[in-house]
């Protein structure tokens, strides 16, 4: 999202950072821009029924102290993205930082504590490559898949 763009900037140069360091192409990776964070799941959505992405990423940021309705604008968006995604079926990892005021949003940009960018992509990057281990597993004749469950499981469980 455009808005708070000195923080948004930074979860996006987080989230390119960790796509790159992660082997995607820059010609993988489109860029687009909504006025603000209440735009972002239409948005979404309409990229994920493009059906051109594997996983869409929103990044936004939200300071409670600029914007009074903070609380309902974060439960929207959340709960907006996780309908379009699951209505998709093309995953949306919602990137919304939430803070109480400018410094702790940018603290949480990746100053200090960490980049909410970062976080964003490589939960891209995961349920990609898990997403891509199910296509790949063989049904067994009753059209349910059941090979590989184990290894799969096992990665799984590998990564927690």
């Amino acid at each position: 999202a455009q808005c708070n763009e000195r923080v948004s900037s930074k979860l996006l140069e987080g989230a390119i950072r960790t796509l790159r360091k992660h082997e995607a192409l820059d010609e993988n990776i489109d860029i687009t821009y909504s006025p603000g964070n209440q735009e972002m799941p239409l948005l979404a959505k309409i990229l994920a029924k493009s059906k051109r992405y594997d996983v869409v990423i929103c990044l936004g940021a939200l300071i409670k102290e600029t914007q009074s309705d903070s609380n309902e604008v974060c439960l929207t968006c959340n709960q907006s993205i996780a309908s379009a995604s699951l209505e998709t079926e093309v995953p949306i990892i919602c990137g919304l930082l939430t803070s109480d005021n400018a410094q702790q949003a940018i603290e949480l940009s990746g100053l200090h504590q960490g980049n909410k960018g970062i976080e964003a992509a490589l939960n891209a990057i995961e349920i990609a490559n898990l997403l891509k281990q199910i296509q790949e597993m063989e049904p067994d004749h009753s059209g349910f898949v059941n090979k590989n469950n184990e290894e799969l499981m096992d990665k799984q469980a590998e990564r927690v």
